[in-house]
């Protein structure tokens, strides 16, 4: 299912999130690097019984990270450890302290390895699935750029209680800063301003009611698509815009019927809670 069609964004994120797990599922039995990568940790998870352990072995932290959607803080060994070593819970942690929502999902995960992660089977199939979610993200970004974003938001943002955790989180502030049409010099502003400008267009709350997040979403995508094309570009995203139409009744005309699909991390390091309520160790994956 994973195809090679460049459909338009809009168009492909509203046919792979509705059966995403679906698409994974293909992916993962095809893409070479994704089966070695499962072959790989399932053999060596056994022996990940400690922070160290993990951090010195190379290939499985960074099948990991990705799986958590944090590749770049691989050689941040130092943080990584502090992460996987504090309660993130309590206010003199790191993770507390950065507040960044994907890393805080790792240092929940890791459950300071009390007991060791990857001793359970179902965690490490947990742990590869959102691996290959991520995958699977990348390279149908690279034929509809915007998507990686825009499925990451509409996984994580339920979770998200504040606009500060927003804004720490890069993917989740990329799409918001989109949506809401926030200026070009979005990037060079302070902190304060940034936070106010964002503030007086975003109520967080909004996003727990039905089909906001794919609203805002599509949004994302219409502009994301409309910023990178020039004016006589007959685009997709810049008819869209030029239309009377909302991001809104575009996305219903296309999906009708779509509903949000549990993130297909939720179920790892589960604590027996039902994952959909967000209530699990592991809504965590991102």
């Amino acid at each position: 299912m994973t195809g090679t069609a460049i459909l338009p964004p809009i168009t492909t994120y509203t046919m792979v999130s509705a059966h995403e797990a679906s698409y994974v599922a293909s992916f993962s039995s095809s893409d070479p690097q994704t089966k070695s990568d499962a072959t790989y940790f399932k053999a060596i998870a056994a022996k990940l019984t400690t922070p160290d352990a993990l951090l010195k072995n190379y290939r499985a932290l960074g099948i990991v990270l990705n799986a958590f959607g944090i590749n770049s803080y691989i050689h941040d060994t130092a943080l990584l450890k502090q992460l996987m070593t504090q309660n993130p819970n309590a206010k003199s942690s790191t993770a507390y302290q950065i507040n960044n929502p994907a890393l805080t999902r790792f240092a929940t995960a890791m459950g300071q390895f009390t007991s060791p992660p990857f001793a359970s089977a179902s965690n490490v199939t947990a742990l590869l699935n959102a691996n290959a979610t991520n995958n699977f993200e990348t390279q149908k970004d690279s034929l509809a750029p915007g998507i990686a974003n825009a499925l990451y938001f509409t996984r994580s943002i339920g979770a998200i209680t504040s606009v500060d955790q927003l804004m720490s989180d890069p993917k989740l502030l990329q799409v918001a800063q989109v949506a809401t049409s926030m200026p070009t010099s979005f990037g060079t502003l302070d902190f304060t301003t940034q936070h106010k400008l964002l503030s007086a267009k975003i109520n967080i709350n909004d996003f727990q009611k039905s089909g906001f997040t794919q609203e805002f979403v599509t949004k994302y995508l219409a502009l994301n698509e409309a910023n990178s094309t020039t004016p006589n570009d007959n685009s997709g995203a810049i008819a869209i815009l030029s239309s009377n139409g909302s991001a809104g009744n575009i996305l219903n005309a296309l999906l009708p019927n779509y509903t949000t699909n549990s993130d297909p991390a939720l179920i790892l390091f589960s604590n027996g809670t039902n994952p959909s309520s967000g209530t699990s160790i592991l809504s965590l994956i991102a």
